[in-house]
């Protein structure tokens, strides 16, 4: 078994959290990430770094609760939407939720066979269910109720006769 997951130290000092100790979430700028779209990230640090003039840049707007952070459960200070206290944790529970492996049993939207699913989203026990599901769905009206045909074409057709219509003596 896995030991706990614990939580980053403080982003400015270092310090390691106990398990008890009070986090709390700050809107940092982040220098070194030069990928992310927004280099401002909700940063962990420990109450006796907090500034109230440096580390609040919404002011009174944004109000913090105490609450557990959903991947470690350490105790934090943070918005209302905020569920973690770092990116790490955060990505702690995208990894947990992708890799739940006790999905129920469906059946499949086209021909009813029962099928355990690899994905939470999986409608089909096959890609040929699949495609043919797709080619229903992407066929004209007009195509999709065309009449059958009649007579010995019909059966000449689906005894699958490899012979023209030409070729062919029709009674």
């Amino acid at each position: 078994m896995r030991a706990p997951r614990r939580p980053p130290p403080c982003q400015i000092c270092g310090h390691a959290f106990a398990p008890d100790e009070m986090v709390r979430l700050i809107y940092k700028s982040v220098t070194d990430a030069p990928f992310l779209v927004i280099p401002l990230v909700w940063t962990p640090i420990c109450v006796g770094c907090f500034d109230p003039d440096n580390d609040s840049p919404h002011g009174d707007e944004v109000k913090y609760y105490e609450r557990r952070c959903a991947a470690c459960r350490q105790p934090m200070l943070a918005p209302s939407w905020v569920t973690t206290c770092s990116n790490g944790c955060a990505q702690h529970l995208r990894r947990q939720r992708r890799n739940r492996r006790d999905p129920e049993a469906i059946r499949c939207a086209l021909c009813g066979t029962s099928f355990v699913p690899t994905r939470s989203d999986a409608q089909f026990h096959s890609n040929a269910c699949r495609q043919w599901a797709y080619r229903q769905r992407r066929r004209p009206v007009t195509q999709q109720s065309r009449p059958a045909l009649s007579g010995t074409r019909e059966v000449a057709i689906r005894r699958g006769i490899n012979r023209t219509l030409s070729t062919m003596r029709f009674v």
